[in-house]
């Protein structure tokens, strides 16, 4: 054993060998691997579900639409089979007549561009555009006459694979004919192409690595956004997997798919109840991993980091206790030139800061005796030095609990370490941690390194997942609810934490070029001493001035630390809370300012760090905030459709209840012909036979 090695610390000796500071290390290596593979593992698990949900939804959206779309073809067939007068034509399989009435349906209806008619017991009589090939042929095997027939209403049948024109995929929708008695006097049939109704479902925006299929009751594609349907009829390949399946409500599935060689692909699956339609929605694995690299990044870069720490940490250790045995060595052979000399060298050419200090008057204060040349270059500190005060060389330490480290340790005997702080005076300002121990000859040493960078990097990585965190929180509420009000809610309660704000608030420039507030911090409404009603009332239709106006008017982010000297200050209205400090950052779309959000009371006042955070935040606001408006456009267009539609169909059945009236009126006028001619036979007869 070396003379070094017999003066180290018994608690700390074995940090000194290096092959025990790299067992520790590969111990805290696994540790950290395996805290990020978990926490890694529970995101995956998350998004997954989330995905999943957001599938099932989608699914059971899809086949709403679907729905909708087969629904109002069946109603408008339905109302056409009602009609008297194709009754009749039905009845006397007229066929000028029953054409007529085809001609008008395939106008109105959306991709009825085959539409026949069969008797009731499934012989075709005629079809529009005339299809010789079919007339006269008894269909009664096919599904669509079985289902009618069975069911006595509407029904759509499975798909089949068109014989003439486009020899695509196609499915029958069929409506019933009846008579005054209720009984089946014929079938309306229409063969409604895949590819119309492959048109609604293109709509659908699709992220990567999703699709849509929707299949008839035996798994026939009707239409997919990842198979080939139209040309020739098609099964879902993983239709058997989920067969079993007879509920409406979505349910999803994890299946191997053989068409991607065994890959997993995971289904969400719906069924119409009434027409025995199926829809499913597709995601591969991939679209499941990506949204998670970045954050695999993120927690890989922050193990690193944090081993990283660890290492410097272990290695630090290592070399403080190497520092106090060559201290405790040197302190023995203080004598000794030789000795001397070596501890010299050792002091200047340690890395880190070591300030030797002499107790004065009882711990009261601390002469300092030596500084090495990591502790000058530091702190800044020129040569002369000795003799003097801790406080005088170092203010920024006057009145600071390190001191009191330093008395504890002086007293006791026993080292402590202080944690890293921000040492700050006229001339400089820098993070450090200390590690304070005392010589056997009374004096206290204060080993300490300069930790700025590490600090400032770990900062603004706290800093960064702060805002990350905050901006999917607004996201997430922003798909969660259409509410504006609860999504700007969301980004104020997030600006107010990562901000360390007291209250603040959220509003737009209205048309008449005033200000509404939709969004307050509930500890702004806490801090209020007005009514909420009156409060309330007073945030609406807003005059843009003072303070917060500034943002609005100048069009940019504003930080104002000393609200009571700003020239432009107005004053806050009665019962208002106190403003110490401010912060605001304008609300821009396309440009254009169209609101702000604002920020107040932060206890050390405002810097650029949280400005460039608002900015950012705000910018993610603006886009929850323009997705909301999209939405509700949406609505709007759609009410307005759906009253239009309303209109229209009332308009028609206006129009075919008059042209009912005028042929009755026509029809009784010609009986009435009929009966006045036969009168004047009968008395012109009468007439002769008396000459």
């Amino acid at each position: 054993m070396t003379p070094e090695e017999s003066h180290q610390p018994e608690s700390l000796a074995w940090l000194a060998k290096r092959s025990n500071v790299v067992w520790l290390s590969l111990i805290f290596f696994l540790i950290i691997s395996m805290a990020s593979f978990f926490l890694i593992h529970g995101h995956y698990r998350d998004t997954k579900e989330q995905a999943f949900r957001e599938d099932r939804k989608s699914a059971k959206l899809l086949s709403l639409i679907v729905e909708a779309y087969l629904n109002d073809i069946r109603s408008t067939m339905e109302s056409y089979a009602s009609r008297p007068l194709l009754l009749e034509a039905v009845r006397r399989k007229d066929v000028l007549a029953a054409k007529q009435h085809l001609t008008s349906l395939s106008r109105i209806g959306s991709g009825m561009d085959s539409l026949l008619i069969a008797d009731r017991k499934g012989t075709i009589w005629i079809s529009l555009p005339d299809r010789p090939d079919v007339l006269g042929k008894n269909f009664a095997w096919r599904d669509w006459h079985r289902g009618v027939s069975r069911e006595k209403k509407p029904y759509i049948a499975d798909a089949v694979q068109r014989v003439t024109a486009e020899k695509d995929t196609a499915i029958h929708i069929a409506v019933p004919i009846f008579d005054e008695k209720g009984a089946i006097i014929g079938i309306l049939l229409n063969t409604q192409r895949a590819v119309e109704v492959g048109k609604i479902l293109q709509q659908a925006p699709l992220e990567e690595g999703l699709s849509i299929s929707v299949t008839d009751r035996n798994g026939t594609l009707i239409y997919s956004s990842r198979y080939a349907y139209t040309k020739a009829l098609a099964r879902y390949p993983l239709f058997d997997a989920v067969k079993k399946t007879t509920a409406a409500a979505p349910s999803t599935f994890s299946v191997a798919n053989p068409a991607e060689r065994g890959e997993t692909y995971h289904i969400s699956h719906t069924i119409l109840p009434d027409t025995g339609l199926h829809v499913f929605v597709g995601r591969d694995q991939r679209s499941i991993w990506s949204p998670l690299w970045p954050h695999m990044v993120q927690m890989i870069t922050i193990s690193i980091l944090l081993f990283l720490c660890v290492i410097l940490l272990l290695l630090y250790i290592r070399k403080r206790t190497m520092i106090q045995s060559a201290l405790e060595n040197l302190q023995a052979e203080k004598e000794i030139s030789a000795g001397r000399s070596r501890f010299r060298e050792l002091f200047n050419q340690f890395k880190g800061g070591v300030v030797i200090y002499q107790v004065i008057d009882g711990g009261k204060d601390f002469e300092i005796l030596e500084l090495n040349d990591a502790a000058r270059r530091i702190t800044k500190v020129d040569q002369n030095f000795k003799g003097k005060s801790i406080r005088d060389i170092y203010p920024g330490l006057a009145n600071h609990t390190l001191l009191t480290t330093f008395q504890n340790v002086w007293r006791t005997g026993e080292p402590e370490e202080y944690p890293t702080f921000l040492y700050q005076d006229d001339k400089q300002a820098f993070w450090a941690d200390n590690y304070v121990f005392k010589l056997p000859s009374g004096e206290v040493v204060s080993v300490f390194d300069d930790v700025t960078a590490r600090k400032l990097a770990a900062d603004k990585i706290s800093r960064q997942t702060r805002l990350l965190s905050a901006i999917n929180r607004l996201f997430a509420e922003t798909l969660k609810s259409q509410n504006r009000e609860a999504a700007a809610q969301t980004c104020l309660a997030a600006a107010l934490s990562i901000t360390d704000s007291e209250f603040g608030f959220i509003g737009e420039v209205n048309p008449d070029g005033l200000f509404n507030t939709f969004a307050v911090s509930d500890t702004g409404w806490s801090a209020c001493a007005m009514p909420q009603k009156e409060a309330t009332a007073s945030l609406q239709n807003m005059i843009i001035r003072g303070v917060w106006g500034q943002v609005i008017l100048r069009e940019q982010s504003l930080i104002i630390n000393d609200p009571g000297a700003f020239p432009e200050r107005v004053g806050v209205p009665e019962g208002h809370p106190p403003l110490t400090s401010f912060l605001g950052a304008p609300l821009k779309d396309e440009g254009k300012t169209i609101g702000m959000i604002a920020l107040a009371n932060r206890a050390d006042g405002y810097t650029g760090e949280q400005r460039e955070d608002l900015e950012q935040l705000a910018v993610s606001l603006v886009e929850a905030l323009r997705r909301n408006k999209a939405e509700e456009e949406v609505k709007k267009m759609n009410l307005e459709l759906e009253k239009r539609v309303a209109e229209r169909t009332e308009d028609l059945l206006t129009k075919t209840a008059e042209l009912e009236r005028i042929n009755r009126v026509f029809v009784d006028r010609e009986l009435r012909m009929r009966e006045l001619k036969a009168r004047i036979e009968e008395l012109e007869k009468k007439a002769t036979s008396n000459e």
